[in-house]
Formats: C-alpha cells, structure tokens, sequence
C-alpha cells in the first residue's frame, strides 16, 4: 500500500501497516526498544512462519522444477545440435584430420604406441589403416566430389605414413583418444567425436551451472555468438582444436565465475576452470599459451582483495605452465626459425597484413576462404553475414556501459585477436593473413564476448525483441552452415538438378552418393539438427534470464550518475540503494520506491522473489570483482534510514557518496550476519553460500555496525537480488 504524503504516520489497515523511517524514528515499537537477540529471535519467527514466506517457499519451488526441467531440455538439444555435427561429415573430413588421426593411432612415444615403423628417405614412418591417412586425398581440397571415393580405400589395409606428431603437439589429446581405437575405423573416429562433444558439454554445462545467475546470460551469449557455426564444427571433430576452444573457455567462464562467487560456488568454479586449463594445455601449444592471456585479461580488470589472492596465484601457476608449454612445442620453434620468404618489402607486407585484418575476422565464421573441411565448404554469403551481424549487436550492447576496468579486460583480448596474427604472419613472411587460419586464434572469441558483455550490477542484456533476433538470425545461420556441410559431402557443391530448378537442392536425401550406415537420413539429421539448436538458444536464454523474465521491460528512467551505471532502469523496478522496511505483520521486506506518486513511498514486497535473485545479491565488490563505488542517499530518497536518527522527508533522488570514516562503514553486526544465516535455503541454492551484502546498497565496509536496522541490510539484499 501506498502512504499519503500529508498524513505519514495514518494507516489504512491494522493488518498491513507499512511504517516508513521517519515514522519509524518518532514512534519506535517495544520491538525496536527490545534486546538485540531477542529482536532477531521475533524477525526469525515471523520471516520463518509469515503466510508470505509459505507462499514464496511454494514459487520458489514451483521455480526450481521449471529450472531442472529446462535444464534438462537444454542438455538433450545441445547434444542432439552436436550429434548432428559428429555425422556431418566423413572420416578424414576436419582438417589435416590425417595427420591428427594418424597421431592418435600412433601417440608418443612412437616406440611403446604398438605402431611397426619403418625408415624411409630419412624420415620415420609408422603404419596406420589406410582409412586413417588415405580416405580424405580423394576429396580434399575439391569441394565438387563428394565423400563416396573414399570407398575405393579397402577398410582392412594398412599404409606406412608420415603424418603422425614427432613433437609438434603436447601428447595429452593424442593418448586419450587411443584408448577409444577399436576395430573399425569409422566408429571409432565418430566415438572419439562424440566423446570431445561430451566432454564440452559437461565441462561447460557445470561451470553455467554453478556460475551466479546474474552472469550466465553473457556466458550464454559469449558462446552462441563466438562458436556459431565454426566453434560448433570443431567441437564436434577430431581435430585438437575441440580442446582448445573447451579448455579455454572453460577456464575463463570458470575463473570470472569464482572471482565473482563466494561459499561453495567459489570452489566449484575454480576446480572446473583448473579442468578447462588441463584440457588447453593437453591439446595445442597456443591454447596452453592463450591461458597465460586470459588470466592477463582477468586480473588487469579486477578490484584487488585480499580473498582473490587465491586465484591470482592459481592463474599465475596456470599461466607459467601454459607460457612454458608454449616455448617447448613445436609450434613456437616453427615461428623462432622461421625466415621472411617474400619478395615484397616489410612496409608493404605490413600494409597488406593490416588491410588483412577484417577479411580475418570473417574467418573467425567461416567466411573468406576459411570454412569447414579442407577448405573446401566455405560458409561465405549468409552465413557470414548473419553470423558478423550478430557480433556486431554484441559489440553495440557490450558498449552500453564502458569503465576503465572493463576495456583494459576486453582490450587485452581483442588485443591478441588482433595482434597475433599480424605479428605472426610478418616475421613468418607472409604477405597477408591469408595463410594463418583464423581457426587457431578462435579459442579467444568466447572469453572476448565474456568480458566485453559484462554489464554493471547485473542488469539484463537483452530486452524481448533482441533476445527474439538473435535466436532467429542464430537459428537460421546454423540451420544453412549446417545444411552446406551435408551437402557438400553427400552430393557434392554442384548444382544437382540445374536444368530443372538451376541452384543447389534443398532435400538431402535426393540421390545421396555418401553416408553413414545409420537408420537417420541425411535430411532428418539436418531438420532434427536445425530445430534442436533453436530449441537449446531459447531454453539457454530462459534460464540465463531467471525465468520468465522476458517481459519485464519499460521506459527507462533517469538514474544518477553513480546508479546503475549510469544507465537508467526500468520503470517500476526499484532503484539501488531505495530505502527498505519490514512488514511487522508478515515479516516480508518491502521497498519503497521514491518514484511513484510524486515520491509517495510505494510499497513493494520482494519476499517471492527468484532464491536465486536473493542468494545472489551481492556483484563483485563482495566478492573480488570490480564494482561500482558504493551510494548511498539522504532520508527517503534512495538511501537508508538508521532508526533513532531523523529522517529528512524525501527532496533528492541524488545518491551521495560515502566518506571515509562515515558512520556507519562498521562491519555487519552479529545479529545481522544470524539473521542472513537464518535464512532458509530454497531449492536450488548452496546450502553454504555465505550471507551475501550488495554493493548497489550497502557495502561490505559500510553494512550498520549498530546504527542500521538488521532488517533494512538484509531487505536490501533481497531487493537489489530481486531486482538485478
């Protein structure tokens, strides 16, 4: 209910009372007059058995069966997405797939892989199944010859190769996948796919999981946008770029995740972020080394505390074992010896490597040269520019709130996308970036998105019609990408069909010259593919944004220049640092929002909101990250009241900044901390979380250490949960 402003301390109903704090200030209740214990002892009871707290408990749980339920459809459509990719092309169809399967077949050391090697013109040759070295050399390279030549190459013959690893790659990926080698080839090699899909999706999936709901819409985002279509293509191969892009993302999601987390959170990311860091440095040498830049993109960017010295030492380690890694591989020695080779001078090169660039970031998709296979299923026209187009909304919406903090993270990043391949391709000698696939610097795009998108304390980054775009651009540049792919291996790129239609058939299974013995056709792979990954953007989305959260939308309204960024909020969500009460009846916080009715205060009760939108109050001031100051404003006006001190009626909206050594800048008092403890633990939530304190509306310095009601601090967790 709403108070009228002439007549403050007059209530309507004895039942639903609201007090604000000045009235709170000039009649205090035997309540407040009471002993500290015994007042949180009252609070406890009535936030335990208040007819609110039932019926939050019962939406809380309500809310928790949809979450598992979308999870659940999410998990099955993205492995049906991937198992649609693993089929999607033949033995031999990722690139240099003979050499990557004829080092798993033969790992190092070569001696004890149990491959006969023979020497022939000084080099070491090992013997592999001929469906492992010579399956791809029939169509490779022609994008106009389908994958039915492979079947000239005798399933039970072996060939001696010398495309095997010497120690050029770490042996990590190699070994593991021999232990999947049966009997026959295809199977295999689609197993160890599968496996490489498998491991993505859990690895990923726990790190979405466990990360705080305010950052799982930017982590959703930062992988539809940097994996779609080409991400998607090698995770689902046998190329160690499965890895790589798995290993880095994963421990770039893992650590932002903890450095912003507390309790159990906290540690569960950090362990998953160490197994994404395994999987970088077991796979590539560049994806070890990419470790040492992201842990560089982290830490430039953070609010330095003493709780996050942890993790720094964790990145340190991590980042020292990716660098040496690095030097130790083959990879790096190729680029030390490598000499200039071209005829023109090192100024025109360097002008051509610069003019180079964007056209390299089209191959970031698929797109100039760069596609799938042997390069031979380029995803050039709509695929590309559905895909760019959808990076550049990303880079539109990242900028709506820029710090400094923010663009040292982002600009080391982009940095690296930007400066390793020019400064590779010029001491190597190119004369462009043509001849560095971008595909070996696409383990950085994820993390780029990740930070870029950050938006201050939590606000959503998409309204409805965005979030509707991007999922139909996504979907229908998925569903071509992955269209083109099947096509180009089960018919060929050639206009079948020319004199009757002139352009490349739709129906895939109209006279397929190759596929898999399977009971799916090539078209039910490609329509089951296509709708799967719609249905994984739209669950992903939902529960990235807590459910239901798509229509909450509005004019924005102006903020001061410390709130919210500085970007306004929407109309009828309170603002951070609004001034909190209890309800004596039923114990549930209500806000009131200085807003409506000409700064009436309207009471708003939070107590059925999202746990995880309570549980999760705190940004990354409480928890290590970079955060905005702290605000906090005078009487009724966005701040808090202290009760036995009086309130100013509401004049200003205007936060005001605390000073050093302000009242009230203690540490939380006891009774607040049992009172944040004694919280029940709704389903979905870590039954250790520690209690959570949002910087938008009292700091952790700054939480009454015997001034501020326990009530008002922990409410106003609540509400700025609610509300972010």
């Amino acid at each position: 209910m709403t108070e009228s402003p002439e007549h403050p301390e007059s209530t309507e109903s004895p039942e639903s009372t609201v007090h604000d704090s000045a009235t709170a200030t000039a009649e205090p209740s035997s309540t407040a007059d009471s002993p500290g214990p015994a007042r949180t002892a009252l609070r406890r009871l009535a936030a335990t058995h208040g007819p609110q707290h039932r019926s939050g408990r019962r939406s809380d749980r309500r809310r928790a069966g949809s979450r598992w339920a979308l999870g659940l459809v999410l998990a099955a459509a993205v492995l049906a997405t991937g198992l649609s990719w693993v089929v999607a092309s033949p033995v031999g169809g990722s690139p240099d797939d003979d050499f990557h399967l004829g080092s798993i077949w033969c790992p190092r050391p070569v001696s004890s892989s149990g491959c006969a090697t023979r020497e022939h013109n000084g080099e070491v040759q090992v013997l592999v199944p001929s469906r492992v070295s010579e399956t791809a050399r029939c169509y490779a390279f022609h994008d106009d010859v389908p994958a039915s030549c492979q079947g000239a190459v005798p399933e039970d013959s072996e060939i001696y190769s010398r495309r095997y690893d010497d120690g050029n790659y770490p042996k990590g990926y190699y070994r593991f996948h021999h232990l999947l080698i049966g009997d026959d080839v295809d199977v295999s090699a689609l197993t160890m796919r599968a496996v490489n899909l498998l491991i993505a999706v859990g690895l990923l999936g726990a790190i979405g999981g466990a990360m705080p709901a305010r950052l799982r819409e930017q982590y959703s985002l930062a992988i539809i946008l940097a994996w779609m279509p080409m991400g998607l293509y090698l995770v689902a191969s046998n190329n160690p770029s499965s890895w790589a892009l798995t290993g880095v993302l994963g421990y770039a999601a893992g650590m932002y995740g903890s450095l912003r987390s507390r309790g159990r959170r906290r540690w569960v990311l950090l362990g998953l972020a160490l197994v994404g860091a395994l999987l970088a440095c077991a796979c590539r040498g560049d994806s070890a080394f990419y470790l040492l830049v992201v842990s560089l993109a982290l830490f430039i960017g953070l609010t330095w505390r003493r709780r996050v010295l942890l993790q720094a030492a964790v990145a340190a380690v991590v980042s020292a074992i990716g660098a040496w890694m690095m030097l130790g591989s083959g990879q790096s020695q190729a680029v030390v010896s490598s000499e200039p080779t071209s005829a023109l001078s090192n100024g025109t090169r360097l002008k051509l490597i610069i003019l180079t660039i964007p056209e390299y970031f089209g191959g970031f998709y698929g797109g100039e040269r760069w596609g799938a296979g042997w390069f031979d299923v380029p995803f050039d026209g709509p695929i590309a520019v559905m895909a760019l187009g959808l990076a550049g909304i990303a880079l539109f919406i990242g900028a709506r709130t820029v710090g400094w903090r923010k663009l040292l993270s982002a600009g080391v990043l982009a940095g690296a996308l930007v400066c390793l391949p020019a400064a590779l391709s010029y001491t190597q000698g190119f004369e462009s970036n043509y001849e560095l696939q971008p595909r070996y610097l696409l383990p950085l795009l994820a993390p780029f998105f990740l930070v870029w998108l950050r938006q201050r304390g939590g606000e959503r980054l998409l309204s409805t019609p965005q979030a509707v775009l991007i999922v139909g651009l996504s979907s229908l540049a998925h569903a071509y990408a992955l269209h083109r792919i099947l096509l180009r291996y089960t018919h060929g790129l050639v206009n079948l069909g020319k004199d009757a239609a002139g352009w490349l058939p739709i129906n895939l299974d109209f006279q397929p010259q190759w596929w898999w013995d399977i009971p799916i056709s090539p078209m039910g792979v490609w329509m089951i593919g296509s709708l799967m990954y719609a249905v994984a953007l739209v669950c992903a989305l939902l529960l990235a944004r807590r459910l239901g959260a798509l229509g909450q939308e509005g004019p924005v309204e102006p903020t001061g220049p410390k709130e919210d960024g500085g970007q306004g909020r929407r109309a009828g969500v309170p603002a951070a640092g609004a001034p909190v009460m209890a309800d004596p009846v039923a114990g549930a916080p209500v806000m009131a929002d200085p807003v409506a009715g000409g700064g009436a205060a309207a009471a708003v009760t939070v107590r059925g909101q999202d746990s995880d939108s309570r549980q999760e109050g705190a940004e990354e001031a409480s928890a290590g990250g970079s955060a905005p100051d702290p605000v906090i404003s005078p009487g009724g006006a966005g701040g808090l009241a202290a009760p036995g001190a009086g309130a100013a009626p509401a004049t200003s909206s205007e936060p005001v900044g605390l000073s050093e050594g302000a009242p009230g800048q203690g540490s939380p008092s006891p009774g607040e901390r049992a009172e944040a403890e004694a919280r029940p633990v709704e389903p979905g939530e870590w039954a250790d979380v520690e209690p959570q304190w949002d910087p938008e509306i009292v700091a952790p310095t700054t939480a009454d250490s015997g001034s501020a009601s326990p009530t008002s601090v922990s409410s106003a967790a609540c509400a700025a949960g609610a509300a972010g």
